[in-house]
């Protein structure tokens, strides 16, 4: 049975989407039509008392309706890196409109010849001071309204219409105030909408999670631009009355939609400062860990660029040492008389000194060296002599801390990494952590390393068969965790040509589990090369998202522009809510989950396009997720494309339909995950009547009970 459809969620205004320079000419023509049709009538001269026609009215408000389209249908922000620049423009844009505003009211506005409306030339520098605020204001109120969007917990789309729908307000009324009223009657009402509207950006700017995630730089430049920003609002408060007549005299709605944005402005300005404020001491920390993923990341994609050993030696010593602050790391490879030190790119220490840190003992019978290797574990000396000697001018020097962390290949301890400091206790619970990833990293590279080197003199199909697999069979996890609401059986079988079949678990923030299975595009070497870096980048966000879109979208954001753009990697997440027997499903471009409901299967096609392939705002736009619910007994089958790509001998594939059937039989014997899957593949095998597969099959069958 098919899936049901959805209703489609009905959006209140659905405009076209006009480019944002189309959008500032349609405010320009309007403000010459303006100009022209005042200086035709001769009105420059008292254009509060005559200028309110129905013409004059209406350009303005012809020129807004493209940037009102904008602000109905936002661009969404991506990234904190894309807030902080959105932030930066609009502040700016503030500034330079600020500075306008007071050179004019300073340098013009006082001068008893050029007092507004005496002149024609007076009249005309109105008219620019409102052409500034008639191009500025929608500027900024865009860029206000992303940034207010942006991790907001409320739903964007009630954001957009919630604050386009006040700056309406903000534009209509004024009008039917200005017909029956006097300047200071359209003040008064502006200062009361405005006011509303900065309560409404005060309540929207005031989370500010973005900020927390800069760099320390990047927050001591937000204290800078939030005081600008603050500063350069002060000027463009219409206080006398030439400045509001100028704004007055040209468009009435433009007074207090001025108003408006400059309190929205200021109020984010000074949250920003807040929020700034108040991020500074976790700089350092946040600091720290965006170098260790960014190290990582950049360390798997060395692996996918380079097979030679001194580079990689390099490359993972040097990263090693960043990523935990230490003065010194090196490598230990092989075992008694075939042992190797690698120091790569650390400080050269003395083969004695780096022995005796190595001698140096951690527990009363064993050494730290032997401590790792019998415990296999991340091993700490706090403070020890052994690592002092003097240098050639004359001055000594010490390393007074030492930790080590295995080098695991498979179920084999290849080696040891070390890293030691000058401080006494110099490594956390943290710095020992992120050891140990980059230990997993290292023993990765170097294994990997090795099968290279040895398959270069093999043929080159042979090659890449060897290397993926082996690496494959590293990816994947050995058992899957189970639990009093569910079990999941996991299998992936390489076919004669590998490809980059990937599955793993993931946590979320708030400690459920979380099912990944990924496959990226082409076959071979290469393919299975890539999706180590996949394995990295995705335990590097295990932990630290909310839902799977989040999670996709972080994974998509550190891939994009990393992998070369001939690949891509397809992927989908689950998050299993076990006390609800619920998973949320989101799916960057592969194949579709399938349901098994009450003996009725059907496909779940959440929207999404491939990791790797469009830009950041782009794939979150079309990333949606799908919530299923399960009764005991119901079942959620992830599979990769080997299953429905699957050939007879007459050339046929298996595809969906047939895969449901098989599925839909199986269930009717009420079998446990694993059972499943032994019929799903027997039922593949009886179609293909023993035919090889020409892809990998991964297939992960999670069953409710």
């Amino acid at each position: 049975m098919s899936q049901p459809s959805k209703p489609a969620v009905a959006t209140a205004i659905t405009l076209p989407r006009w480019s944002r320079a189309v959008s500032i000419v349609a405010i320009a023509v309007a403000w010459v039509c303006v100009l022209l049709y005042d200086l035709l009538t001769l009105n420059f001269t008292d254009p509060l008392d005559a200028g309110h026609g129905f013409f004059r009215t209406l350009f303005p408000l012809v020129g807004f309706v493209p940037f009102a389209a904008r602000l109905f249908q936002p661009e969404d922000i991506a990234t904190d890196a894309e807030a902080y620049e959105t932030y930066t423009n609009i502040t700016l844009i503030t500034a330079i409109a600020g500075v306008f505003g007071l050179v004019a009211y300073l340098l013009i506005f006082t001068w008893e010849d050029f007092r507004l409306l005496s002149n024609i030339w007076a009249f005309i520098v109105g008219r620019l001071v409102a052409l500034v605020a008639y191009v500025a204001v929608p500027l900024v109120a865009e860029g206000l309204l992303r940034l207010y969007r942006y991790r907001s917990k409320l739903a964007p789309s009630r954001i957009a219409l919630g604050y386009s729908y006040g700056l309406a307000v903000l534009v209509i009324i004024p009008l039917f105030v200005a017909f029956f009223g006097s300047l200071q009657n359209v003040r008064e009402v502006a200062y009361m909408l405005s006011g509303l509207l900065g309560v409404m950006g005060f309540l929207l700017s005031v989370r500010g999670g973005w900020i927390v995630n800069l760099r320390k730089r990047q927050k001591l430049k937000l204290l800078l631009w939030a005081m600008v920003g603050g500063l350069a609002c002060l000027p463009l408060m219409p206080e006398t009355t030439e400045l509001a007549a100028s704004l007055y005299g040209f468009f009435p709605g433009l007074l207090s939609l001025t108003f408006g944005i400059i309190i929205s402005m200021l109020v984010t300005q000074i949250t920003v400062f807040f929020n700034a404020m108040l991020a500074l001491p976790t700089a350092e920390a946040i600091d720290r860990r965006n170098i260790e993923v960014s190290s990582l990341a950049n360390f798997a994609r060395l692996l996918t660029q380079s097979f030679d050993s001194n580079e990689l030696t390099d490359t993972a010593i040097a990263i090693t040492c960043s990523v935990t602050r230490s003065q010194a790391a090196w490598i230990e490879l092989g075992e008694g008389a075939t042992r190797e030190l690698l120091y790569g790119t650390s400080p050269k220490l003395p083969a004695a000194v780096a022995q005796a840190l190595m001698d140096a003992r951690a527990t009363r019978q064993h050494s730290i060296s032997e401590a790792v290797r019998n415990n296999e574990r991340v091993e700490m000396i706090g403070q020890t002599g052994e690592g002092r000697w003097a240098l050639k001018n004359g001055t000594t020097r010490a390393l007074r801390s030492v930790a080590a962390a295995p080098l695991r290949s498979g179920n084999k301890l290849i080696g040891t990494l070390f890293v030691a400091k000058e401080q006494v206790f110099g490594f956390d619970r943290e710095h020992l952590t992120i050891l140990e990833v980059v230990a997993h990293q290292i023993a990765l590279s170097i294994e990997q390393s090795r099968l290279i080197q040895q398959s270069f003199e093999r043929e080159r199909f042979e090659q890449e068969m060897l290397i993926a697999r082996t690496l494959q069979q590293q990816l994947l996890p050995k058992t899957m965790p189970n639990s009093l609401f569910h079990e999941i059986h996991a299998e992936s079988e390489p076919a004669s040509i590998v490809g980059g079949d990937y599955y793993d678990t993931i946590a979320f923030s708030d400690h459920t589990i979380g099912i990944v299975v990924g496959d990226v595009s082409g076959k071979g070497a290469s393919a299975a090369l890539y999706m180590g870096m996949v394995k990295g980048i995705v335990q590097a966000f295990s932990g630290e998202c909310a839902t799977p879109k989040e999670f996709l979208i972080k994974v998509n954001h550190a891939l994009h522009g990393t992998i070369d753009h001939r690949w891509f990697v397809t992927m989908t997440c689950a998050q299993i809510i076990d006390e609800e027997r619920t998973l949320r499903i989101a799916r960057a471009g592969h194949c579709p989950t399938l349901v098994l409901q009450q003996g009725k299967a059907w496909f779940a096609k959440s929207p999404g396009i491939g990791l790797g392939i469009a830009k950041p705002a782009l794939f979150q736009r079309t990333l949606q997720e799908e919530v299923v619910k399960f009764m005991v007994g119901d079942y959620a089958i992830f599979f990769s494309d080997g299953l429905p790509e699957a050939r007879n001998p007459q050339g046929d594939e298996l595809e969906y339909e047939r895969l449901r059937a098989i599925v839909e039989r199986a269930a009717a014997a009420q079998p446990s995950a694993q059972e499943m899957r032994d019929a799903i593949f027997e039922g593949i095998n009886k179609f293909t009547d023993g035919e090889s597969l020409v892809d990998d099959t991964t297939l992960v069958v999670v069953r409710w009970r």
